[in-house]
C-alpha cells in the first residue's frame, strides 16, 4: 500500500499547492486534510484511480477523497486511509444490516460508503471542519472527544460518554448545538435524533432539580408573617426558571437565534437574585 502511495502521490506532486491561484480554470480540486484542515488544490486529469491516495505535507496524514464524485463539490474534505480499512472490515455486518442514505434514503452497503442511487458521501464526516469555527468557549476535552465522536461516528458509547461529560460540565447547549449542525446537514441520521432525545430529557431533569431546590420550606405558625414574601419569591424564580430554560432551549436548536441562549441565562440569574433577596427580607 505504501508504494502504491507513493506512486500515486509522485503523479501529482507537480499539480499538489497549499495555495491554489484565483485565476485557476476547472478541473482544480480543493482538498482538505482531515487531520489538520490544511486545503490543497489538485488538478482533476493528473487522477486516475476511483480512491486517489495522498499525504499531507504539514502533518504527514494519508488520506483519500472519491474520484470522479469530488468534481461536483467546491470543496472535498478528505478520508483518512485508515477509515478504508475499517470500512473493509465491517464490510459484511454492513451489508446485511444495511444503512439508508441521508440525502435519497436508498439504503448503501455502509454508513461511510457513497450512495449508488444519489452519489452523495455522508455529511457528517465534513463536522469536524465546522467545529472548529463554532464560536463556544468550551473545555478543551469536550472539544477532544467531539472529534472522537466524529471520526468514530458509528461507536454509540462514545456519544453517550460525551454527552454525560457535557452534563458534567454544564454544557449540555454546546451538546444540542453540536447534534443540531448534524441534523441541519443529515435530517434523517438517526443517531444524532436519538442523541437530540436523550439531551432534551436530561435538560427537563435539570430544570426540574432547580425547581426543587429553589422551592422555600413550609411556613410555620412562627413565621406566618413572612410566609407571603417567600411564597412570592418562589412562584417568581419559578417562573423566570420556566422562560429561561425555554430561551436556552431555543437558542441551541435555532442557530440564527443564539443570543436567546444569554437572555435564558440572565433570566436565570433574575430568579436566584429576586428569591434571595426576597428570603432575606
Amino acid at each position: 500500500m505504501e508504494k502504491q502511495l507513493h506512486e500515486n502521490f509522485e503523479q501529482v506532486l507537480k499539480s499538489f499547492h497549499p495555495h491554489p491561484p484565483a485565476d485557476v480554470a476547472g478541473g482544480l480540486l480543493k482538498v482538505r486534510c482531515p487531520q489538520c484542515l490544511k486545503l490543497y488544490s489538485i488538478r482533476s486529469e493528473s487522477i486516475s484511480e476511483p480512491k486517489p491516495q495522498f499525504e499531507c505535507t504539514a502533518c504527514k496524514t494519508q488520506f483519500w477523497i472519491p474520484f470522479p464524485e469530488s468534481l461536483q463539490q467546491g470543496e472535498v474534505l478528505g478520508f483518512a486511509v485508515s477509515w478504508l480499512d475499517k470500512t473493509t472490515m465491517k464490510a459484511t455486518d454492513s451489508t446485511e444490516a444495511g444503512f439508508k442514505c441521508e440525502n435519497c434514503g436508498h439504503l448503501k452497503s455502509a454508513r461511510d460508503a457513497k450512495c449508488e442511487s444519489c452519489g452523495q458521501f455522508p455529511l457528517y464526516l465534513q463536522e469536524k471542519e465546522r467545529e472548529v469555527q463554532d464560536g463556544f468557549r468550551v473545555p478543551e476535552d469536550l472539544r477532544s472527544l467531539w472529534r472522537q465522536v466524529i471520526d468514530d461516528y458509528g461507536n454509540i458509547s462514545l456519544h453517550d460518554r460525551f454527552i454525560q461529560l457535557c452534563k458534567n460540565k454544564s454544557q449540555l447547549d454546546y451538546a444540542a448545538y453540536r447534534y443540531s449542525r448534524v441534523l441541519k446537514s443529515c435530517p434523517a441520521d438517526e443517531i444524532s435524533e436519538k442523541m437530540v432525545k436523550q439531551i432534551h430529557q436530561l435538560l427537563s431533569v435539570q430544570m426540574k432539580e432547580q425547581t426543587v431546590t429553589q422551592m422555600a420550606p413550609a411556613p410555620t405558625a412562627m413565621k406566618s408573617k413572612s410566609s407571603s414574601p417567600k411564597r412570592l419569591s418562589t412562584a417568581v424564580a419559578v417562573g423566570l426558571v420556566a422562560i429561561g430554560s425555554l430561551l436556552v432551549i431555543g437558542g441551541c436548536f435555532l442557530p440564527n437565534f443564539r443570543n436567546l441562549v444569554g437572555v435564558g441565562a440572565a433570566f436565570f440569574f433574575m430568579a436566584v437574585a429576586i428569591h434571595t433577596t426576597l428570603n432575606r427580607t
